[in-house]
């Protein structure tokens, strides 16, 4: 199976005007555009070719979470576009399991977590921008922590299951921590983009992980499990080493 994988186009901000690749399915991992921006480009774009869209956290922004997710599925509704959050689809004998896996905070070590979410909760626009729940209140660091541990927890009950054929997961937030910034601020902040899920990884178990929100490319392996993200960027700052047209392969599968 052939994957056209995108993440981070900001349609926001700019149009995105690549075509789509030779793929079987296009995978969008997050801050396609706000709202349902992102999907009502899909629709179109994918020119019916199944897409798998995960929300990132800039979908939220002007929005609630969860609220937002259904939105986007009856927004994706009728279309070729499904909206993976803590939920799964299989196609072709791939299994693919999908949910935002906000961060957890633990990106400088448990001890520092609650100065972490005390950062990123005064900076992080996230804090400022996105809303919770039914009464609409300003989301919070403890709130996606919470939400977090659900992704987790549900992650880790799906892949207990097991599957005869592969499975690749599709996150926005980064699944582990690949480099530790100097400044105590900085690694802070660092806690709202990446936790440390590596232990759900392993050859036997997910053949792929797919993530965005870093604004950084990525294709390293990490206990047999490839990990993988193509994000676009922001217009005033794109990403060195975006590939619009990138197409990544899996080993099994249809």
């Amino acid at each position: 199976m052939r994957l056209q994988v995108l993440s981070d186009l900001h349609l926001e901000q700019a149009p995105f005007a690549a075509d789509g690749a030779d793929a079987d399915v296009v995978v969008l991992a997050g801050d396609i555009g706000t709202g349902t921006r992102g999907i009502e480009w899909a629709r179109g774009w994918a020119r019916g070719r199944p897409v798998l869209y995960i929300a990132g956290n800039h979908e939220f922004y002007g929005h609630a979470v969860p609220g937002l997710i259904e939105e986007l599925r009856r927004a994706a509704a009728g279309s070729s576009v499904q909206v993976l959050e803590e939920n799964e689809v299989a196609l072709d004998g791939v299994r693919f399991l999908g949910c935002t896996l906000w961060s957890d905070f633990g990106f400088d070590g448990p001890e520092r977590r609650a100065e972490a979410m005390r950062v990123c909760e005064r900076v992080v626009n996230d804090y400022a921008r996105i809303t919770f729940g039914p009464e609409d209140r300003t989301l919070t660091a403890r709130d996606t922590l919470m939400l977090h541990r659900s992704s987790r927890r549900w992650l880790a009950s799906r892949l207990a299951r097991g599957h005869r054929g592969p499975t690749v997961i599709v996150t926005h937030h980064a699944p582990l921590i690949r480099t530790r910034p100097q400044a105590p601020h900085l690694r802070a902040l660092a806690g709202a983009f990446a936790s440390d899920v590596t232990d759900l990884m392993g050859a036997e178990r997910v053949e792929l992980w797919i993530f965005g929100h870093t604004h950084r490319v990525a294709d390293l392996e990490i206990r047999g499990t490839r990990i993988f993200s193509n994000p676009c960027g922001y217009p005033h700052q794109p990403v060195p080493g975006f590939d619009p047209r990138r197409v990544i392969e899996l080993r099994g599968g249809g």
